[in-house]
């Protein structure tokens, strides 16, 4: 879920790309390498973390599309970095974690979903 990809700790996403590792080795049976990248490779797949990142940019994408979820965001506009969603103030850590703060911080990163504002 594309929700919970900003609260996963390092040692969560490790743990579960380890289990992903695991089941490409075994998928493979003979035909696996020691390489985890190979084995992914034969399998064509991508790393879990890629596809949590691509989940969460195709996610902010029809957040920005949809129009209700559209007013989560305010849409900023300045001389020097043109329209921007505002990342949220948070006081807490994991207020700062959360989708929205998240999801803002990753629409102004990329540039393709900058410009559907």
């Amino acid at each position: 879920m594309p929700l919970w990809t900003f609260n996963l700790t390092k040692v969560m996403a490790r743990k579960i790309e380890r289990v992903q590792k695991i089941a490409a080795y075994i998928i493979l049976g003979k035909h696996a390498h020691k390489d985890y990248f190979c084995n992914l490779s034969m399998l064509e797949l991508d790393t879990l973390e890629n596809r949590r990142h691509k989940l969460a940019m195709k996610f902010a994408a029809k957040t920005l599309k949809h129009p209700e979820h559209r007013k989560l965001f305010t849409v900023t506009e300045s001389v020097r970095h043109g329209r921007r969603v505002a990342v949220p103030a948070s006081r807490t850590t994991r207020y700062e974690r959360s989708t929205i703060p998240s999801l803002a911080r990753l629409i102004n990163k990329n540039e393709q979903l900058s410009s559907k504002l």
